[in-house]
């Protein structure tokens, strides 16, 4: 909480943990979508998304392909690039209900905040910005 002459900021902080497991390709289509992003890029999403397989290989022995179910992974760009599309969404639609409430966000660190003169207010606000965002 910090205070100037005028208003108080107040503050929630979240870490969003093992956020990319958590991104479901369905809802991440409709937030596509939803952004009117082309269809050719959607479709390319759900196969890049969908159609995982891993190898295994071990002392020149080579098991058979494996189909492996995961939403986004962590070690591509692209991933990195759907997830903040994903969380960006979820955050802007809980400001949509929220009034004076701001958001930041690296990755999956995430500041919620508000800034305006009266602290009940401030905390009343950002108590309903977290049970939206939690339930």
């Amino acid at each position: 909480m910090t205070k100037s002459r005028e208003n108080t900021l107040i503050c929630l902080l979240l870490n969003v943990k093992e956020a990319f497991d958590d991104v479901t390709l369905k809802q991440l289509i409709k937030i596509l979508i939803k952004l009117k992003i082309l269809i050719n890029l959607i479709n390319w999403v759900k196969c890049f998304l969908q159609n995982r397989v891993i190898d295994l290989a071990f002392d020149d022995e080579r098991q058979k392909s494996k189909k492996i179910i995961t939403e986004i992974l962590q070690d591509s760009s692209i991933s990195l690039i759907l997830f903040l599309i994903y969380i960006q969404y979820l955050f802007s639609k809980i400001r949509a209900k929220i009034e004076n409430l701001q958001s930041l966000s690296y990755i999956d660190d995430v500041i919620l905040y508000v800034k305006r003169k009266n602290i009940d207010k401030n905390v009343k606000t950002l108590k309903n910005a977290a049970k939206i965002t939690f339930t």
